[in-house]
């Protein structure tokens, strides 16, 4: 019999031998088996056993309701954790893609200004209280890229032509954060830095004959200015257009000139 005669004896007696050490749920089960064949013949170890199997029924029941409960919270967890990869993983892919169409974007601009030969007329300075009425510097550049137009559509010439155009139409005005820069001066500046452009502007004042005077300066090539009446404006835009073009693209201007028996002006400006 264990000490004290009772259930807690018996199994604290088997847990104890040394043999039992490796074996603890083996030495459980036997403390019980020899427990439950005392208490047929003792009442009292009888009703012990009960009680004990009794705690033992309420504690596996715990132990389960427990495991059930760590593995619901651990499939939860899980989920969670799998959940937020996905979303660090969509992110940082967004990201790189932001990265990648920017980083495609910015190579675009600069292959274009490296490409970029156009011909760019800027709006005019018009000063104050001019005679002539209703005349803006967009209106006087718009004139003058105008006239750029004919003349180049009147070349006859194997010549490349140049494109023609204008420095506000389709400017991209989206500002590119932590930068104070817009998209088209962005543009701009690489085209400044790798094209080719010939940038147009000038201005248009009043002399004290009265009269006007229209300077056209651009890039690469020295300004001028051309005098004329109050009322010789068109003139003058004309003039200054086919400076402009001379400048700009010689071989064309060569080519309109002898197209438009313009000879003799023509060997002066090849000579």
């Amino acid at each position: 019999m264990a000490e004290g005669g009772d259930i807690e004896g018996l199994l604290r007696e088997e847990a104890d031998r040394p043999e039992a050490a490796p074996g603890v749920a083996a030495a459980d089960a036997a403390a019980l088996a020899v427990a439950m064949d005392a208490a047929r013949y003792d009442p009292e170890l009888a009703r012990k056993a009960g009680d004990y199997l009794d705690q033992q029924h309420t504690l596996v029941k715990l132990q389960v309701k427990h495991f059930d409960e760590e593995h619901r919270l651990g499939i939860a967890a899980a989920k969670r954790k799998r959940f937020a990869d996905r979303i660090r993983n969509t992110i940082a892919a967004g990201v790189l893609l932001i990265l990648g169409m920017v980083l495609l974007g910015f190579l675009w601009m600069t292959m274009d200004a490296m490409r970029s030969r156009q011909v760019v007329v800027e709006p005019f300075e018009v000063a104050p209280g001019l005679a002539v009425r209703d005349v803006s510097g967009r209106i006087v550049a718009s004139r003058v890229l105008d006239e750029l137009i004919r003349l180049q559509a009147a070349t006859r010439s194997s010549t490349e032509k140049a494109r023609l155009t204008n420095g506000w139409d389709g400017e991209i005005k989206i500002e590119v954060p932590q930068t104070g820069l817009s998209v088209g001066e962005i543009s701009q500046i690489l085209r400044d830095r790798f094209g080719h452009d010939v940038r147009i502007a000038g201005d248009l004042v009043e002399t004290p004959a009265p009269g006007l005077a229209l300077t056209v300066r651009g890039t690469g090539f020295v300004p001028k200015t051309f005098s004329g009446g109050a009322t010789d404006l068109v003139k003058l835009i004309r003039d200054a257009a086919e400076y402009i073009y001379g400048q700009s693209r010689p071989a064309l201007w060569a080519g309109y000139l002898a197209g438009n028996g313009r000879y003799a002006e023509a060997i002066a400006f090849a000579i």
